[in-house]
């Protein structure tokens, strides 16, 4: 009763194709950003598309979930540039629901999702809930960086905006100056400076 012998070599995993994968998966992710960037939506979303799809070939690791993040928010942004805006809230909730299930509340990818989708919201008149998540945004920052970091002033300056558009001027204000006395770097100051003009 001879059957097929199996042979030791042919029983190991294909740990070359591993890396092949995940430079695969890297490179439609920089194809996706780049033309979210031309604001290509078409080649955009297939590149993210086609990073999803390489990232389901690839063992879960903490660089394989880094890897689907970008392709969820490149994803997003093509929705978004077709106005898609539904499928973009999607992707976006998706890559938050990502962020928080496969890294620490005040991890940097939680911190970008909560950006990426707040701004989204923010882009599509839906000021209450981009509040709720630049609030957690600035609070994981603070946590995270200090209150004097640029980024958290940056933070300030979008949760102010929204504020300004929900009228709540006096607390937008507020945010605003406290953007101009934390804020060390270049970028974040003229932010705040210019928004704080215009309220």
């Amino acid at each position: 009763m001879g059957g097929v012998r199996s042979s030791p070599r042919y029983r190991t995993p294909l740990r070359p194709l591993a890396g092949v994968r995940s430079r695969l998966a890297d490179g439609l992710c920089v194809a996706a950003e780049r033309a979210v960037e031309r604001g290509d939506a078409a080649d955009a979303e297939q590149a993210a598309t086609r990073a999803l799809c390489a990232c389901d070939q690839l063992e879960a690791s903490a660089d394989t979930s880094r890897r689907r993040l970008r392709a969820l928010a490149s994803l997003g942004e093509a929705h978004r540039l077709a106005n898609r805006h539904t499928h973009a809230e999607g992707s976006l909730t998706e890559a938050l629901e990502l962020a928080e299930t496969s890294f620490a509340g005040d991890a940097p990818e939680c911190r970008r999702a909560l950006d990426d989708l707040a701004l989204h919201l923010t882009r599509a008149g839906r000021f209450d809930a981009a509040e709720r998540l630049y609030r957690r945004a600035l609070a994981s920052r603070e946590r995270a960086l200090g209150p004097d970091h640029p980024a958290v002033a940056i933070d300030r300056v979008a949760l102010a905006t929204v504020l300004d558009r929900l009228g709540r001027a006096d607390e937008a204000r507020e945010l605003l100056h406290r953007a101009l006395g934390g804020a060390r770097g270049a970028g974040a100051g003229a932010s705040a400076r210019r928004a704080s003009s215009r309220l």
